[in-house]
């Protein structure tokens, strides 16, 4: 399980409790700690963090300078809370230099190393199905440009008819759209200013999108247009989860036709060689593998 997936339960949790609570102290703390978790998982997530203490403080209504400073100050330390508690374990047994290098040193380094304007245009490639560097057939994937298309497309479209009809907004609603851009733009920086092109960096722009997109969805005229729009993209959407489930699924059932085991995974092969080299050298040790572990 990647970084990603991780993050993006705090993330997510962060989000809702924007869209639908107000900016008192005690939310901006707990956002600030949901904020914390998430970029514990993933550091460049760190961009958007400072992108939501900002929006906290500093998007109407102000209010006073106290209530301002006030909130970002409930937000700093929910966030700070959740970094002091990953140190503690380090700190009881005086390692607190090896847990300031792994969370900070190390992935602020790969990053600054990695980063360059290639590695963004490479991950637009990737995103819409060009798995070479260049545009072309090569590697091609139908699904996942189709799948792209239907979700960036129509997030923009969505972002776009929200900032169309923004005079017609509520306040309410329209605290949720610059919530929702907040994230947007946000996870756009985490991501392409983290370096190195890899496709499961762009899962941290798919909240946003995705409710951009049900924006554009429900805003379609009414009648027969907007009912054929609405059917024809779920459809696609449950034809593409299946599709890209199904592969996996056809894999195990090979496997369980072969009499193989059900971790074919590079970790696992490797996990199998490490325990036959030391079962080799201490023959009466034995550190059995199995699924469940999940490594």
């Amino acid at each position: 399980m990647t970084s990603e997936l991780l993050a993006l339960i705090p993330l997510i949790g962060a989000l809702f409790m924007l869209l639908r609570s107000q900016r008192t102290n005690e939310i901006c703390f707990f956002v600030g700690a949901l904020m914390g978790t998430a970029a514990m998982f993933r550091t460049n997530l760190s961009f958007l963090s400072v992108f939501v203490g900002l929006f906290l403080v500093l998007y109407p209504p102000k209010g006073s300078i106290r209530q301002l400073i006030t909130r970002g100050s409930a937000y700093a330390l929910g966030g700070i809370l959740i970094v002091f508690v990953t140190a503690i374990p380090y700190l009881m047994q005086h390692r607190l230099g090896l847990w300031f290098t792994s969370v900070f040193s190390i992935p602020l380094n790969y990053s600054a190393h990695l980063r360059s304007l290639a590695n963004l245009e490479r991950l637009l490639l990737i995103g819409f199905g060009f798995n070479s560097e260049s545009i072309n057939f090569s590697g091609f994937s139908m699904h996942t440009f189709l799948s792209s298309c239907v979700l960036w497309l129509g997030g923009l479209i969505g972002l776009f008819i929200c900032f169309r009809s923004w005079e017609d907004l509520s306040p309410i609603t329209r605290n949720q759209v610059f919530v929702l851009l907040i994230f947007l733009v946000g996870s756009a920086c985490s991501v392409f200013l983290s370096g190195p092109a890899h496709d499961h960096y762009l899962i941290q722009l798919y909240p946003s999108l995705a409710i951009f997109l049900a924006v554009a969805l429900v805003r379609q005229p009414a009648g027969m247009q907007r009912l054929f729009i609405q059917t024809g993209v779920f459809l696609f959407m449950i034809a593409s989860s299946v599709i890209f489930v199904s592969k996996e699924y056809l894999q195990l059932t090979r496997r369980i036709e072969e009499n193989m085991g059900l971790s074919y995974y590079p970790e696992y092969e490797i996990a199998r060689y490490l325990q036959q080299k030391i079962q080799i050298e201490t023959p009466c040790s034995s550190f059995p593998i199995t699924s469940s572990t999940g490594l």
